[in-house]
């Protein structure tokens, strides 16, 4: 199956490919200089891992085939930032703390989320580093509100000072 992607949803995951003051994870733009550049990759190599998140949500985990680093992860577990440079912002009417650091470690994996449509995947989302879970917010209930609950409090969302 093919991936595909919706206007909207490329606005949404420019800020991977982009400078942003945000935090979060960003593309280098000599792999993927814009969102085009990465659904031509992910149309042609195959996911290294895959991970059923609903009924017809489906995360996809690639690695270029050359080991490239391809961006910089933005996310850590907890214990690896001292505390004192940790800050709090709400997201979705739920606080997430973020984890000052001098610089974001370099990846070779990026994550694709995307609704598995009847001939094609639908891309949600896309970041560079491993799967995580949505933060937490008024659409997740159950086992999703909790495993995302459960992983954002060993984990942490990294900004570059």
């Amino acid at each position: 199956m093919r991936f595909t992607l919706r206007l909207e949803r490329r606005n949404y995951i420019l800020k991977h490919f982009e400078a942003s003051s945000e935090a979060g994870s960003k593309f280098f733009p000599q792999i993927f200089s814009n969102p085009e550049d990465l659904v031509s990759f992910i149309n042609v190599y195959p996911p290294k891992e895959k991970k059923r998140q609903s009924p017809q949500r489906m995360a996809f985990v690639f690695v270029h085939p050359e080991q490239l680093h391809l961006g910089n992860s933005a996310v850590t577990q907890r214990k690896n930032i001292d505390p004192q440079n940790i800050i709090s912002q709400d997201r979705n009417g739920h606080k997430i703390d973020i984890g000052m650091v001098l610089e974001l470690p370099a990846c070779t994996t990026f994550c694709v989320i995307a609704d598995e449509k009847e001939d094609h995947f639908e891309i949600i989302t896309t970041f560079p580093g491993n799967w995580a879970p949505p933060f937490p917010h008024a659409g997740l209930k159950g086992k999703d509100l909790k495993e995302s609950l459960h992983f954002w409090e060993e984990n942490i969302l990294l900004k570059v000072r």
